[in-house]
C-alpha cells in the first residue's frame, strides 16, 4: 500500500508541474521521478516479502527484512527533515512566486509560468503573492502601461471574480473602490498555498511517522 501511495503521489506531482513550478524550483520534478521509482521499488520488495512468507523462503524473507528496516530509517529521516525544515520551505515558496509575479508573469517564453499562475490563482481564488496590489509593479504590468485605471489595480483575468477576455483591466470593473473589489480576488495567494503546504507537509509527515510505525 506505500508503494502505491508513494507512487501515486509523485505521478500527482508531474502531471501537475506547471502548478507546483510556481512555488517550488526543478527539484520538485526530481523529486516526483524519485517517488515514482521508489513507488515501484517498494512494491517489488513487498512482492518479494509476500514470495518469501508464501514459500518460506529464508533468503527472500532475509532480503526483505533488510531493506525493509533500510526503509524504516529512511522514513524516520524524511519526517524529521520535514519537520525541522517546515518554515524554510514556506519561505521558498513566497520567495519563488514573488519572482515569477514580478519578473516573468506574462513574459515571451515563459507561457509555463503565465499558465501555471493563472491557474493557482483560479484555483486558490487569489490575485498576487500578498495581495492584488503586487501587480502594480510587475514586468507585466509595464506591458501594458497605455491601460488607465481609475479605481484598484490592473490584474490577469485569472483573478477575477467571474472571469471573461480582459477582465482584469475592464474600466467598467475599476469604476469605484466598491466595485473593484467586488470584482475581483484580493488576497493574496502565499497565504493559501501556505496553508495547503502546511496541511499537506503535516499529513505527509503523520503518513511517514504512520508508515514506519505499521512496519
Amino acid at each position: 500500500a506505500m508503494g502505491i501511495a508513494i507512487l501515486a503521489l509523485g505521478i500527482i506531482i508531474r502531471v501537475n508541474s506547471d502548478l507546483i513550478g510556481i512555488v517550488a524550483d526543478d527539484s520538485w520534478f526530481t523529486v516526483a521521478y524519485i517517488m515514482i521509482a521508489a513507488g515501484v521499488f517498494i512494491f517489488l520488495i513487498a512482492l518479494i516479502g509476500f514470495c518469501g512468507a508464501r514459500s518460506s523462503s529464508k533468503c527472500l524473507l532475509g532480503i526483505y527484512l533488510i531493506v525493509l528496516v533500510a526503509i524504516f530509517i529512511v522514513e524516520i529521516a524524511g519526517a524529521i527533515y520535514g519537520a525541522v525544515n517546515r518554515v524554510s520551505i514556506e519561505n521558498a515558496a513566497r520567495n519563488k512566486m514573488s519572482i515569477e509575479v514580478r519578473s516573468r508573469y506574462g513574459v515571451t517564453g515563459q507561457n509555463v509560468v503565465t499558465n501555471g499562475f493563472d491557474r493557482l490563482q483560479t484555483s486558490f481564488q487569489c490575485c498576487g503573492v500578498n495581495d492584488v496590489s503586487d501587480w502594480k509593479n510587475s514586468t507585466w504590468r509595464s506591458q501594458i502601461s497605455n491601460v488607465q485605471i481609475n479605481f484598484g489595480y490592473a490584474v490577469p483575468d485569472s483573478c477575477c471574480r467571474n472571469q471573461s477576455s480582459n477582465c482584469g483591466i475592464s474600466p467598467a470593473l475599476h469604476s469605484s473602490n466598491e466595485t473593484f473589489y467586488a470584482s475581483f480576488h484580493t488576497n493574496g495567494c502565499y497565504m493559501a498555498v501556505r496553508n495547503s503546504i502546511t496541511n499537506n507537509l503535516g499529513i505527509a509527515i503523520g503518513m511517514l511517522a504512520g508508515f514506519a510505525g505499521i512496519q
